[in-house]
């Protein structure tokens, strides 16, 4: 502990612990018959104890000197002038990994000193609960010092793996100027084993280079081990030489050198041939150097038990002035790695959350309470992932666990997908922003996953990652069809790749970001952690999960083999489009059909290791070919007619375009006004969600091409109640009577388009091909969606059982559920939920799940709808408990009671009363349940989470009373102000197919 005085003198006493291994230490010599006479030592024998020529006079060195170097590397490493307690305590706030080279050891002054000051960090809680992981390297020739140092730091070890502090330990028996292979070695070893791609902060002690000194000026005594050859350079030099090495060797981002001056008139002269070496030898190579020389003085201590001095009768002993010489060395690499600045820095990766959100929001599934958590402390999130990367804090396999569901994708298979995290999300996207700008640009047959233009915070970045699909998709059938026209002779050979995301080598997918990427180590290191995982249900190293963000991105670089299988100098004309692992082939000269073919599923099976689907595998001829990729007509022209016939609501008249400009300034009155305009346009007759209108008017309001309109369109009411909205939609009614019409014959084109392709893909399948099956599907999927918008009074029924029977047959599930959810077809929802309940398809689980994610869009819930609901929360697949509590925490957040509290309570206790803990997701949700019953159960149980930052992070919401606000806002009202964009698209229609 220290002690400032009154009188400004500093006094240090030593931590129980420690001294408590120092005891032990000292027991250790008694029992040794060799060592033991150390006792009958005193002050007229410390220049012999000094050279430590003997195990006596290594014990009495120790017993004499040890408390004077220890306290004074205390000193060094405590104080604010050298290191300091804040300092250390930021670097091992985000990596608790921390290197002790322990120069001179002697005994161990260095070591044990970072040991204690790792302790007082502890008592002050300047630092979390988690392990700190101290490993220590004692470098000292002299073996009879080294067994001392050895004994010490396993006793030290032993005492304080209790509190948190793991230390390892190391010795190097050597002088330094053969050390270096050694000590690089176990470093670098160390750095491997925590899987970082350098070592952050490394601390050198010297605080007793005298040692050293002594090997130096005795090499030819026997005593000491393997001197047989020795460097020429001064020993400060050797110094120095040895650093350089291991810094950049390693390497070492950050290296702090202390030299502690305990004999001035031979250690100063060392010092500073050393420091003006480093600098020398550093600031050659563009290495930053900050070094000093500090003056210490008015610093006494309080001698330790069995100490000399104690034994002595001194208990508090005054130490002489001594110099601390300080360097701290800063890694020039990490300035020249600019990408990998770029992607750690707080505006790339707030727009990485700003995509990872849209998009994750966009997938079937996503664990919105986990989002919505980050969300509440946006800022210190954020901050604290820059950190983490600065540090190489995020861990190996980051979060590992994934929650799996099977999507159904047709009558025989479903599609694996994975439920991702939104924070790995984030570290993939701040990846591909700053590296995957121009590297997969180069594909200009490579449709799927274009990264947007919009593509960096420089360039005004939106929160679109990708190219619109639809647009891509358009533009791959376009070109296909474009090229193979020219080749009327030729021949198209048509392939996919057998459940490609599942059979994706994680380690070749690896070596080419290395290779196609040109990334750093760094890069590199946090690349591998997010890829290399062991996925549910995929074999060991291979797959990436569908439905992560980053998946697209990296499944077009692990086909780079195939995009280049073809040139566009193809001597014999051939090009390959591919549309993700949608493979087509043009081939000119039908003769070179088989060499084609041959060659392109030799590069599948050979080099990409996966294989070409034999059920998606064809040849046609161009003329055969060219109708399968044709643009649909009809649907092309119902699509226009759809977006004519809407367009106005979204562009109004001036006034209101004018009232939502000037509540733009203002968050909550634009999103009131927004609550506003949707309710009366649900009383219109459309069914859209507030966050999808915000984005849309944000679009149309500022736009200098405002499209003529002659209708009419009242005033926003001044209360959003339904029954203004509903008084509002009769006055838009009255005024546009021809627009009324128009919308009751859109509804019925769009019905008997539902109704027409319903027969046709439920009829008989004899006499029907492929591509007549995939057209009906294509127009049934269009029509559904867009009722969706419009209204679903005339199919939802018929919708409703083909979800329950065939629901491989649309697309965009959620969205199709929730429009029922919406528009209070309550009996179809749990008419859903009752049919897949008791199904045992594995895709059930997911029909369910997305179920009860739509629960919480029905106007209210009777109570035998709460007890399903409840029932779900707590059986079941866990993606389903995850859906079920998710809704409950959204429904229950606008009531003013919680319906069966009583129920919900004894089932959530009894979970954390059991053996086995929930998964993490699904923990963080019951914690959150609990906390709107039981707050002071969750405030008892918090204690037990605070090494998980996710689920410590919703016991906070519950302490602080933010659970009812956690789904009050629609989003952050940044990405309004900040990422929206000008190009906003309707919404996915589902409409496209395979070819």
């Amino acid at each position: 502990m220290t002690i400032q005085k009154a009188q400004d003198i500093l006094s240090y006493i030593m931590h129980p612990h420690v001294e408590l291994a120092y005891g032990r230490t000292h027991d250790w010599f008694d029992a040794n018959p060799g060592m033991k006479q150390y006792q009958e030592w005193d002050w007229s024998c410390a220049q012999q104890a000094l050279a430590r020529g003997t195990p006596v006079a290594a014990a009495f060195n120790f017993n004499l000197f040890f408390p004077t170097h220890f306290f004074k590397t205390c000193h060094a490493l405590q104080s604010d002038s050298i290191i300091g307690f804040s300092k250390l305590a930021a670097w091992l706030h985000y990596n608790p990994y921390i290197t002790i080279i322990d120069v001179g050891c002697g005994d161990g002054a260095g070591s044990i000193a970072a040991v204690e000051t790792i302790l007082r960090l502890r008592e002050k809680g300047q630092i979390d609960p988690r392990p700190v992981q101290l490993c220590c390297i004692g470098l000292d020739p002299n073996p009879n010092g080294l067994s001392i140092y050895e004994k010490m730091m396993e006793e030290v070890a032993k005492i304080v793996a209790g509190c948190g502090v793991e230390v390892t330990y190391q010795v190097c028996p050597y002088v330094v100027s053969q050390s270096s292979g050694y000590v690089e070695s176990h470093l670098f070893d160390l750095r491997r084993r925590w899987n970082q791609p350098s070592l952050g902060h490394s601390i050198v002690i010297e605080a007793n280079l005298n040692d050293l000194l002594e090997g130096e000026y005795r090499r030819d005594q026997q005593r000491f081990m393997n001197l047989r050859t020795y460097s020429q350079e001064p020993f400060g030099q050797q110094l120095a030489s040895f650093y350089r090495q291991l810094f950049e060797g390693i390497p070492i981002d950050h290296l702090h050198i202390l030299s502690i001056d305990t004999e001035p008139a031979r250690i100063q002269r060392v010092v500073k041939e050393m420091l003006s070496s480093i600098e020398a030898r550093f600031s050659e190579r563009g290495h930053a150097l900050e070094c000093s020389d500090i003056y210490l003085e008015n610093i006494e201590i309080k001698n330790p038990t069995k100490s000399f001095w104690r034994k002595k009768g001194y208990d508090i002993h005054p130490l002489n002035p001594f110099v601390v010489s300080v360097c701290h060395i800063h890694n020039r690499e990490l300035e020249l790695d600019g990408r990998w600045q770029k992607i750690t820095s707080q505006e790339n990766l707030e727009l990485a959350w700003a995509r990872a959100r849209q998009e994750m929001l966009r997938e079937i599934f996503s664990d919105e309470v986990e989002i919505r958590l980050f969300e509440q402390n946006l800022e210190s999130n954020l901050e604290r992932l820059h950190f983490e990367l600065e540090c190489y804090a995020i861990h190996a396999g980051y979060i590992p666990q994934t929650f799996r569901y099977a999507a159904p994708k047709d009558s025989g298979n479903d599609r694996p997908k994975g439920l991702t995290w939104l924070e790995e999300e984030i570290l993939m996207i701040a990846i591909i922003q700053v590296v995957g700008a121009n590297a997969l640009q180069q594909k200009p047959w490579s449709y799927a996953y274009r990264l947007s233009p919009e593509n960096s915070p420089e360039r005004g970045a939106t929160e679109y990652l990708y190219e619109w699909w639809a647009d891509a998709w358009d533009t791959f059938r376009q070109e296909v069809g474009e090229y193979a026209q020219r080749f009327r002779e030729g021949v198209v050979i048509q392939t996919d790749i057998q459940a490609y995301f599942t059979r994706i080598l994680q380690d070749q997918l690896q070596k080419l970001a290395k290779d196609e990427l040109g990334i750093s180590k760094r890069i590199e290191w946090l690349m591998g952690l997010l890829i290399s995982k062991d996925l549910v249900g995929h074999d060991p190293g291979r797959g990436l999960v569908q439905g992560s963000v980053g998946s697209g991105f990296l499944a077009n670089l692990y086909l780079t083999p195939l995009d280049n299988l073809f040139s566009v100098i193809d001597s014999k004309g051939r090009r390959l489009f591919r549309y993700v692992d949608d493979i087509v082939v043009v081939v000119p000269d039908a003769a070179d059909e088989k060499t084609t073919q041959g060659l392109l599923f030799s590069t599948i099976s050979n080099e990409l290791k996966l294989e070409p689907n034999p059920r998606k595998t064809g040849r046609y001829s161009v003329e055969q070919f060219l109708p399968i990729i044709a643009p649909d007509v009809k649907l092309d022209q119902l699509r226009r007619r759809y977006e004519e016939f809407v367009d106005p609501l979204w562009w109004m008249n001036e006034d209101l375009r004018l009232r939502f400009r000037e509540s733009s300034g203002n968050r909550a009155a634009w999103w009131l006004d927004i609550t506003r305009y949707r309710a009366c346009l649900t009383e219109l007759g459309f069914y859209i969600t507030e966050a999808w209108l915000s984005r849309q008017l944000s679009r149309t309001i500022c736009s200098d091409q405002v499209p003529s309109t002659n209708f009419h369109f009242p005033d926003l009411p001044f209360m959003s109640s339904i029954t203004e909205a509903r008084e509002w939609a009769r006055e838009f009614r009255g005024a546009n009577s021809v627009w009324g019409r128009d919308f009751n014959a859109l509804k019925s084109c769009l019905s008997d388009l539902f109704f027409e392709n319903l027969e046709i893909i439920t009829g008989p399948s004899e006499g029907m091909d492929r591509h007549q099956f995939d057209i009906a599907s294509r127009h049934l999927r269009f029509a559904a969606n867009r009722l969706g918008v419009l209204g679903l009074d005339s199919i939802h029924p018929d919708l409703t059982n083909l979800l329950c029977k065939t629901p491989w047959l649309v697309r965009g599930h959620q969205r199709l559920i929730e429009d029922l959810a919406r528009q209070a077809y309550s009996g179809d929802i749990w008419k859903l939920l009752d049919f897949h309940q008791g199904s045992s398809r594995e895709m059930s689980v997911y029909m369910s799940a997305t179920t009860l994610r739509a629960v919480r869009f029905l106007p209210r819930l009777e109570i035998e709808e709460w007890q399903k609901l409840i029932e779900f929360m707590f059986v079941g697949d866990e993606i389903t408990r995850l859906m079920a509590t998710e809704t409950w925490l959204v429904i229950t957040s606008q009531l003013e009671g919680v319906p069966l509290a009583d129920k919900i309570r004894a089932r959530t206790s009894s979970l954390f009363s059991a053996n086995s803990s929930p998964a993490r997701r699904l923990l963080k949700n019951y914690l959150l349940v609990l906390g709107m019953i039981d707050p002071e159960e969750v405030a008892a149980l918090s204690a037990k989470f605070v090494a998980d930052p996710l689920v410590s992070e919703a016991c906070a919401a519950v302490l602080k009373g933010l659970t009812v606000t956690l789904f009050r806002d629609n989003e952050p009202d940044i990405l309004r102000r900040k990422y929206y964009s000008t190009k906003y698209r309707d919404f996915d229609d589902g409409s496209g197919g395979s070819i």
